[in-house]
């Protein structure tokens, strides 16, 4: 009945954390990421395995995924090799040139606060992209610049999963 779904759901949660931790163990800035993982929109595959930590840690607190999750949210915070958070307005290094109309043409220097950046991509599919050396690692393929849509673009839906992270962290 439903509690043999309910434990199906809970150990499928358990056993996807406890996979991306073997996997953030392997990375040297403790990320639940492959090399592979680094495509358009790959701070979203951080953001979403870190959401599947996150919902692990409520059904079965593990000092393991509170470090994985908290490495994460430091990476799009600025501790990467970019040296730049990938949240605007948050962190001394913030990148600041979204791909996003409103922001870039408001006529304000700085963009608006608390946009997540797609962040590094391997497939550099945009023509300014293409200003990153093509062999560059995985986590150096980004470049902050408006018209860097593969790279620098925003979306709710890659924003709403920080929000979750976050929320997770605080509960």
């Amino acid at each position: 009945g439903d509690d043999a779904l309910t434990d199906s759901i809970r150990h499928s949660f358990i056993g996807e954390a406890d996979r991306l931790c073997a996997v953030a163990a392997k990375n040297g800035f403790d990320l639940c990421m492959k090399k592979s993982d680094f495509i358009w929109g790959s701070n979203m595959e951080l953001l979403k395995y870190l959401m599947v930590v996150t919902v692990a840690n409520r059904l079965k607190p593990v000092s393991r995924y509170t470090d994985v999750i908290t490495s994460g949210i430091d990476y799009l915070l600025g501790l990467n090799t970019m040296d730049t958070s990938y949240v605007t307005g948050h962190g001394e290094r913030a990148f600041k040139r979204p791909h996003l109309r409103p922001t870039a043409m408001d006529g304000i220097d700085e963009p608006w606060p608390g946009l997540v950046s797609g962040g590094p991509n391997t497939g550099l599919q945009d023509e300014r992209a293409k200003e990153v050396p093509a062999d560059s690692a995985p986590m150096k393929c980004y470049y902050d610049h408006e018209d860097c849509y593969s790279l620098n673009e925003i979306t709710i839906y890659w924003n709403s999963p920080f929000v979750f992270v976050l929320a997770g962290m605080l509960l």
